[in-house]
């Protein structure tokens, strides 16, 4: 993670967080066939857990968009 996307008390929180969100889908059958992060980004935001799990929907942002700043950055250096 880069430093300045979660503060020390939010990196504290997310471990709880990410373990109370895991409970909470497993018992969300909306969420059991999903292929994709994306995919499941989207449920999120469909069903409100980006709000109510707003550190764990961050971490998701965060990878998904991981690939792409890696692509610009290996384009930028290669020029």
């Amino acid at each position: 993670m880069y430093p300045d996307d979660f503060n020390s008390t939010q990196k504290k929180d997310l471990g709880l967080e990410l373990s109370i969100y895991i409970d909470n889908v497993r018992a969300d059958e909306r969420f059991a066939n999903l292929d994709t992060i994306s995919e499941h980004a989207k449920l999120m935001v469909r069903t409100k857990k980006d709000l109510t799990f707003s550190l764990v929907y961050r971490l998701l942002k965060l990878i998904l968009v991981l690939p792409v700043a890696m692509h610009w950055l290996r384009d930028a250096f290669q020029q």
